[in-house]
């Protein structure tokens, strides 16, 4: 219909004209963004409960008129937190923790600064695998996790730098034995300041088939904050695989 009456009129459509232009669901500002993505968090919780359409600068559905929500959230230097999650959430799964979404949020700006342009969906998660999901200085090799009188003990080997280490920590919980033996091992300072984990929508989790779960770590080593995630079968697992993607950033 755009193209039928713009070749008629010789003239071309407004991208916000009402309904049918471009843009007329698209947000790019940070703040909009975040309205929108908050409104149909609520909306997506309360569905049962509410059949009203109530969205932030949505006046009406996409789709109700054969639209996509594909655009309504499209990113470049001015988004925010908010839309950078919403794509996230919405294509890959990955529910990013608030703390995660202001320090990623960052990342993006810079890049689309960089880039002078939109970045489109795919270069996103690539930004988001190759900030966060780095472990080219670390591996897992294998471990246990044992509970001695109220205290967790970790016991295992992990890479580093290419050479087998033996790691052995303890802990109030798995995480913080594991983080205390690779203290001991770094000779660092290393404490776990946020952590956060879910399961992996496999429906949204392209990349991610043979992932269950994802976990977000942030730690403080020697006063510097890192940031990691890690993804596999277990929460246990990828809450470990994210503390070496932290500390692959050193």
């Amino acid at each position: 219909m755009v193209q039928i009456v713009s070749e008629c009129n010789q003239l071309p459509l407004h991208p916000r004209h009402p309904y049918v232009g471009e843009l007329v669901f698209t947000a790019f500002s940070g703040s909009h963004q975040d309205a929108i993505k908050k409104s149909l968090d609520y909306n997506e919780k309360h569905a049962h409960a509410n059949d009203i359409w109530d969205v932030a600068y949505l006046p009406i559905d996409p789709s109700h008129i054969g639209r996509s929500y594909q655009d309504v959230v499209r990113i470049n230097s001015q988004s925010g937190k908010g839309g950078v999650a919403y794509i996230l959430q919405r294509d890959y799964g990955f529910n990013l923790p608030r703390w995660m979404q202001i320090d990623f949020s960052r990342v993006v700006q810079t890049e689309a600064e960089k880039q002078a342009r939109e970045l489109k969906n795919e270069e996103i998660l690539t930004t988001f695998e190759r900030t966060y999901l780095q472990q080219n200085r670390f591996a897992l090799n294998d471990f246990s996790v044992s509970n001695k009188k109220g205290e967790v003990e970790f016991t295992g080997q992990v890479t580093i730098d290419g050479k087998i280490t033996e790691v052995n920590g303890k802990g109030s919980g798995a995480l913080s034995a594991f983080v205390d033996g690779l203290s001991k091992q770094m000779g660092k300072s290393i404490h776990v300041i946020n952590y956060s984990e879910h399961a992996i929508n496999q429906a949204q989790a392209e990349d991610q088939t043979n992932a269950n779960a994802v976990a977000y770590i942030q730690l403080n080593v020697d006063g510097q904050i890192y940031s990691g995630i890690g993804t596999c079968e277990s929460t246990l697992s990828a809450m470990l695989q994210g503390s070496l993607s932290a500390l692959s950033q050193i």
